[in-house]
C-alpha cells in the first residue's frame, strides 16, 4: 500500500500527517449506501446536505459537506438519502484538506496521467472530458467505479462510488 503513495502529487502540502484513501466504496469512514446520519456518526461530524431543488425532505439528489469545513473539497452525493458518490475536487486553498487524499492506487489530485496508465494499466478507459482540455478516466468495477478527472494531463478531481452515480457528468440530475 506505501509504494503507491508516492505517486500521489507533490502539490498536496506536506504539513498533513495523515493519508485517506479513496475506495471504490468509501473514503475514510463513510461507505457508499449510508445514511446521512450513518455518515456523521462515522466521522463524528455533522454534514449539510444542499439539494438543488430545495428539496428539505431529503428525496432525490443533493451533495453533503461536512458543517465545520474540514476536508472542505470532500463531498457526498446524497441520492434519496444515501451517499451514492464521494467527490474529491481541486482545493480552493491549500488547507482546504486536513488529510491527503488519493485513490488505493497512490493517485490523487496532481497526479498525471502517465501516472494513472501505470497504476491502473489496461482497467483505466480513457473518454474525452465533455468540458474540458482532458479526460475522464474510469476505472469501472461490478457494482463501483473511480473516476478521474484530468485536464491538460493532471488529476483535477476524482470520484468513487455507485457505477451509475459516478458517471453523471452535472453532479445530480
Amino acid at each position: 500500500m506505501f509504494a503507491f503513495v508516492g505517486l500521489a502529487s507533490p502539490s498536496i502540502s506536506a504539513h498533513r500527517s495523515t493519508t485517506m484513501l479513496l475506495k471504490p466504496d468509501r473514503l475514510g469512514p463513510v461507505e457508499v449506501g449510508m445514511s446521512v446520519s450513518q455518515a456523521e456518526a462515522a466521522l463524528k461530524a455533522k454534514l449539510r446536505v444542499d439539494y438543488p431543488d430545495a428539496n428539505p425532505e431529503g428525496v432525490g439528489c443533493g451533495f453533503a459537506t461536512r458543517v465545520d469545513r474540514r476536508d472542505a473539497a470532500i463531498a457526498y452525493m446524497v441520492e434519496d438519502g444515501k451517499i451514492t458518490r464521494i467527490d474529491v475536487d481541486t482545493p480552493k486553498k491549500p488547507s482546504a484538506y486536513d488529510h491527503k487524499i488519493v485513490s488505493e492506487r497512490g493517485i490523487g489530485i496532481g497526479s498525471t496521467e502517465i501516472q494513472i496508465r501505470r497504476a491502473y494499466q489496461k482497467a483505466a478507459q480513457f473518454d474525452p472530458h465533455p468540458y474540458a482540455e482532458g479526460h475522464y478516466v474510469t476505472i469501472e468495477g461490478p457494482k463501483f467505479s473511480v473516476l478521474f478527472e484530468t485536464e491538460h494531463g493532471k488529476v483535477t478531481t476524482f470520484r468513487s462510488g455507485l457505477n451509475q452515480s459516478v458517471q453523471y457528468i452535472e453532479g445530480c440530475l
